[in-house]
């Protein structure tokens, strides 16, 4: 039953918190990701089908705006998923002050660069970081979440950087963020 399901879904988890956090600490020794190529938009879907609770906790919709059968991209999954699931959660997480019918999570991939690379997006309607946060967001301690580190962007920006690529921050609109990260093809 739903039981069985959840405490499945609970030990997926804590296996991959562990996968993550192992990751995380080789990662602190500068390492090479070990690339394969993969398909972007099934890393993205694997990322948020592991959201799903935090989807629908937050009440959140998803609008996918993925490419056609894109090209593979070279990466490591496991850690590019760490980036995605990071800025999936946070986008959810600055979404929970405004009406459910509002809190619509972006999530696109495109290809940058004259085919150069794979850009994916992350965007978010929620309040938005304010203006003294935006500058301040990759900070290493630096969190809007009282419960938040801070270290998430870190490491995430640490991943795609290792990775080759670049990941950035903007404001849209009236108060929302959108995240994207390059990945040299």
């Amino acid at each position: 039953g739903e039981i069985s399901e959840s405490m499945g879904l609970a030990l997926k988890y804590l296996e991959q918190a562990g996968e993550i956090l192992r990751h995380v600490k080789e990662f602190v020794c500068k390492h090479k990701p070990d690339k394969e190529p993969e398909n972007i938009n099934e890393v993205i879907q694997d990322a948020l089908s592991f959201l799903n609770f935090e989807v629908r906790r937050h009440d959140v919709s998803v609008d996918l705006r993925l490419l056609q059968d894109p090209p593979l991209v070279p990466l490591c999954k496991v850690e590019i998923q760490q980036v995605l699931f990071n800025l999936m959660k946070n986008g959810m997480e600055a979404m929970t002050g405004l009406p459910p019918g509002a809190r619509k999570l972006v999530i696109g991939s495109e290809i940058v660069d004259e085919g150069g690379a794979m850009k994916v997006f992350v965007q978010d309607h929620g309040t938005g970081l304010e203006k003294r946060s935006a500058k301040r967001v990759f900070e290493p301690y630096f969190s809007t979440k009282p419960d938040g580190m801070g270290i998430g962007l870190t490491i995430c920006r640490s991943i795609v950087e290792s990775h080759g690529g670049q990941l950035s921050f903007s404001r849209i609109g009236k108060g929302g963020s959108r995240f994207q990260f390059t990945l040299p093809m």
